[in-house]
């Protein structure tokens, strides 16, 4: 039952995050033989070298958060590198310190967002409270 009900879960995940693409990239552990004999292994980035076992995040523009493991080298975006987002009409994304913000394509010093959707009209309750219910 809970396999079910956490298959349905990111069913509905992936569903609603259609525009949304991830991007992560993977790198193998290095060895690498020092002048004394001994092994050193590290995972590198950028020409960033880190033991397995650590992990760092770049900031802007790279946006980048990666771990190292005896594995190799796992990097994934973050924020505005999250992955490939479709800004609404008349915007485009901009990277603001890593934050996804979107602007307006015709003037991008100001914030644009998206259209709201029509307002249903709502409910008088005193109506609602007065209508019988037919049996």
């Amino acid at each position: 039952m809970a396999f079910y009900i956490s298959t349905v879960i990111l069913l509905l995940i992936s569903i609603f995050t259609s525009h949304v693409y991830s991007f992560c990239i993977q790198g193998p552990l290095t060895s690498q033989r020092t002048k004394f004999g001994n092994v050193n292994q590290f995972c590198e980035y950028n020409n960033i070298k880190v033991l397995p076992g650590s992990s760092y995040k770049l900031a802007t523009p790279d946006c980048i958060e990666c771990k190292c493991s005896t594995q190799g080298l796992q990097c994934c975006g973050f924020g505005f590198s999250a992955g490939v987002v479709e800004a609404p009409e008349g915007c485009e994304a901009y990277n603001d310190a890593c934050n996804l913000v979107f602007v307006k394509k015709d003037n991008p010093s100001e914030l644009c967002f998206p259209p709201k959707s029509p307002n249903k009209p709502k409910k008088n309750m005193k109506d609602v409270k007065n209508k019988k219910i037919a049996n």
